[in-house]
């Protein structure tokens, strides 16, 4: 053999050692390729082979192969994880590629998100509104009711004038034609009749559209009282309502005082409480009051038939008292004349002391 073919010993072995590892390193490298496609094949979700099994069952009591079922587990653990995300995300995909699916979710979901988010404004909206709805028809009662021509007066029309002459106190109303019946009061009207002397107050009613109706609450005639050549109308109170040339066509009785005034007249009060306490059916009856005292109080009827009152006490009680009695003494006669009988003819009634009252 020539010296080029002779091996050193040592160099041979060392030429094993060498081919040696390199088969180890193969193997190695081998094994880990193997443990990186099982790994693929797990994250594919394919099975391991049955070498893989059986390889796996040997080296369970490893402590690699403990960390490897592990690992095992909770790979399986993600797949099934992942695999509901991806049924979850195409369950999603299938709302949207759904058009009435998806328009009915997105309305859905607008509504939600726009009802969470705009109610409070929503409630204050409602509030503005229904504020200013209500100063709006506020403003147009006003406007309707107080300034509108729709509601204006047209037609006057008078009552309860006896004392006044109704022609004339409409004529003095005419001012009010054209305002709306709601801006017309009682002072307004009084004002433009100017009768205070006459006038206890007056009374408007409106009749919409356009009827004005005023009622006059005149003063009460009680009696007359001639001064200084006149004959002067007044009431209870002694105020002057009118002058008449004469007593003959006034229905009150005539009262002398003298040169005093009604007002300040001691007489004139007593007697207007008698003639204020009569009924208007025998107050018209009434010639002549007079009162000669306090306690002497005496009517004279236009028949000449003369009532002796008295004192003004319970001159209420005097007046029912004194109906009641003309009234039986009117019957009683009426009945005499029925039977062809004369009547007897009473000259005077005694009411001073009401509770037995006497006719002569």
């Amino acid at each position: 053999m020539s010296p080029q073919n002779q091996t050193n010993p040592v160099e041979q072995e060392t030429h094993t050692e060498s081919k040696s590892q390199t088969g180890s390193s193969r193997a190695t490298y081998s094994e880990s390729s193997e443990l990186k496609d099982r790994d693929i094949r797990l994250d594919a979700g394919e099975s391991e082979p049955d070498e893989l099994d059986s390889q796996s069952a040997k080296s369970t009591s490893s402590t690699f192969g403990r960390w490897h079922r592990e690992r095992e587990k909770e790979r399986q653990t993600e797949i099934a994880r992942e695999q509901e995300i991806r049924e979850e995300q195409g369950r999603i995909a299938q709302l949207r590629d759904d058009p009435g699916l998806d328009g009915l979710l997105a309305e859905d979901q607008s509504k939600s998100q726009t009802s969470k988010r705009r109610r409070p404004l929503t409630r204050l909206r409602k509030l503005l509104y229904g504020f200013g709805a209500f100063m709006l028809a506020v403003l147009l009662y006003i406007g309707l009711v107080f300034y509108s021509p729709l509601l204006s007066v047209q037609t006057i029309r008078v009552e309860g004038a006896s004392l006044l002459d109704s022609v004339q106190v409409e004529q003095k109303l005419e001012p009010l034609k054209g305002t709306p019946l709601t801006r017309i009061n009682d002072q307004k009207v009084r004002e433009l009749i100017d009768q205070e002397h006459v006038l206890r107050g007056v009374q408007i009613e409106a009749h919409p559209p356009h009827e004005l109706v005023v009622t006059l609450k005149e003063r009460t005639p009680v009696a007359v009282i001639h001064q200084d050549g006149k004959y002067v109308v007044v009431d209870s109170e002694g105020i002057k309502l009118r002058e008449v040339e004469n007593a003959d066509g006034i229905n009150v009785p005539l009262v002398d005082v003298g040169q005093e005034v009604p007002q300040d007249s001691a007489a004139f009060r007593t007697v207007a409480n008698v003639l204020s306490a009569l009924p208007s059916s025998i107050l018209t009856q009434v010639k002549e009051a007079r009162a000669s005292s306090t306690s002497n109080i005496n009517l004279t009827l236009k028949d000449g038939v003369v009532v002796q009152w008295g004192t003004a006490e319970e001159s209420d009680l005097k007046a029912k008292v004194l109906t009641k009695l003309m009234e039986a003494v009117h019957e009683d006669q009426s009945k005499t004349a029925q039977q062809g009988q004369a009547t007897n003819k009473v000259n005077t009634y005694d009411v001073s002391s009401p509770r037995v009252p006497v006719t002569r």
